[in-house]
Order: C-alpha cells, then structure tokens, then sequence
C-alpha cells in the first residue's frame, strides 16, 4: 500500500471514529419492562489496562452512575441484595482502544440486565436478559480527554435509562 492510500485510510479511520454511532432499544416494548421497578443495582464491567493508565477506572463510573440514579429518586440495591433476589442489573461498559493514530476510540453500553421467564416453559429463568439498552459506537478522543469524554458519555446514558424509567413509573 502507497503512502497516499495509507493517509486515505488513517483518514477515514478518523472519519468513522469521530462520527458516532448510536443504537438503542428504547421503544414501547423495553419501556415496558421498567414499570414497577424498585430499583437497580449497577454493574460496570472491568476496564481494559490501556484505559485504567489514562485515568479512566471502573470505582469512578460506578460512583457517577449510583449518584445520578439516587438523585433521580431510583433506589441503588446493594450486590448482596440484588444477588439474593435476582434484582435488575444497570450494566456499564466501556470499549477504550488505541490505535497508532493520536486519537483513542471507545464504545459504551448501558443496559437493563433482568431475570425473565419464558412464555414457552416459565419453569425457565434467564438471568442478566437484555430488556432495555443504548449503546454509543465509535467515539474519539485524544489522551487528555478520553477519560472525562467516556464518563461523560456513560453519564449521558444513565441520563437516558432514568428519563425512561421516570417515565414509566411517574411519581
């Protein structure tokens, strides 16, 4: 590959990182299953190594997220309680890589995690079933700024479950 199909292609790498995609599943049916919820534990998956060295760590996620839920009146369950009761889950993650270009991409995920029954055979329990969700693929940022641009992010998508929760369990 020439130079000048190199720099098309770190171009377009950037192009693509720089315009994120979201997807989520926020509709009727996955609002649905936040009615009469009393309330989430939250959950942020483990950090890869490359993110946890710029400062990004799964203890300041989680204190991000339980802070905004309690501000916005949504219990926070302890992992004990949740573990006994099969309480709903609010999953984090984040998706942090470098490349050899300057930029750092990175996804994040927030979802409702809860234990459902099938409708063919309700002696069947799943836990940790994906009923409500948002994702943010393709985020950039340079190494001064990923941290607070992920947090921010995750908050943005905790910001969302919460809208959709209150709106579904109004006071």
């Amino acid at each position: 590959m020439d130079a000048g199909a190199m720099s098309r292609l770190a171009l377009l790498s950037v192009v693509f990182l720089s315009s994120p995609a979201v997807a989520a599943d926020d509709g009727k049916v996955a609002r649905k299953s936040l009615i009469g919820l009393r309330g989430v534990s939250v959950l942020v998956e483990d950090l890869p190594t490359e993110a946890q060295r710029v400062g990004l760590t799964t203890g300041a996620i989680q204190t991000d997220a339980e802070l905004r839920l309690r501000l916005a009146g949504i219990a926070v369950l302890s992992d004990d309680v949740a573990d006994k009761t099969c309480a709903p889950v609010l999953y984090l993650d984040a998706m942090v890589y470098h490349t050899d270009q300057p930029l750092w991409g990175y996804s994040t995920t927030v979802a409702l995690l809860q234990c459902v029954q099938l409708v063919r055979d309700p002696a069947i329990m799943v836990t940790n079933a994906t009923t409500w969700e948002i994702m943010r693929v393709g985020g950039a940022a340079r190494p001064p700024n990923v941290t607070d641009r992920v947090r921010t992010e995750l908050k943005d998508q905790v910001d969302s479950f919460i809208n959709a929760y209150l709106a579904m369990n109004p006071k």
